[in-house]
């Protein structure tokens, strides 16, 4: 028989690196783009900042979740696997909810729009610009939904995290 596995190894400690580095490149993201939709871009109205400010505040409560959920699984608690589990359905459900608000935001719609109506562009340019947003969500939701079977089945997981 193998050994028993526990310990942070193997591919919990490839989760808790490759999440520290996402959640990183997101904070990031989230200042940046906050500064140029507020600062720079033409959106003047306060509707429109608040929303961008809510967004981004909606952000960082999701980081700071994964952040805290990482420190925890480094602490090993037991309470880590299901505060691990609530951040990945909390992500997966922003990214369903974002690829939606991407396919109907009225621009995206006027695209749309333009692609069915364009000769140049036609069918194949509409099924090729929706294709490009499945292929951009997709990734995420694979990525999130191995995570929550890993933290749901894993013996290395269930070994390691018992405080």
């Amino acid at each position: 028989m193998g050994e028993k596995l526990e310990g942070i190894g193997g591919w919990l400690l490839f989760y808790i690196v490759m999440t520290g580095l996402l959640l990183a490149i997101g904070i990031i993201g989230v200042f940046q783009s906050a500064y140029l939709i507020i600062f720079i871009s033409n959106w003047n109205s306060l509707v429109d900042q608040i929303i961008v400010m809510f967004g981004a505040l909606f952000y960082l409560f999701l980081y700071g979740l994964g952040i805290f959920s990482l420190i925890r699984l480094l602490q090993k608690r037991r309470k880590a696997i299901a505060l691990t589990r609530g951040f990945l359905w909390l992500l997966l459900l922003f990214i369903l909810i974002m690829g939606l608000l991407t396919l109907f935001n009225p621009d995206t719609q006027k695209l749309l729009g333009d692609f069915g109506t364009d000769p140049k562009i036609g069918l194949i340019g509409t099924v090729t610009f929706l294709v490009v947003i499945v292929e951009l969500v997709s990734p995420g939701i694979a990525w999130l939904i191995v995570w929550l079977v890993y933290f749901t089945k894993s013996e290395r997981v269930k070994n390691t995290l018992v405080r």
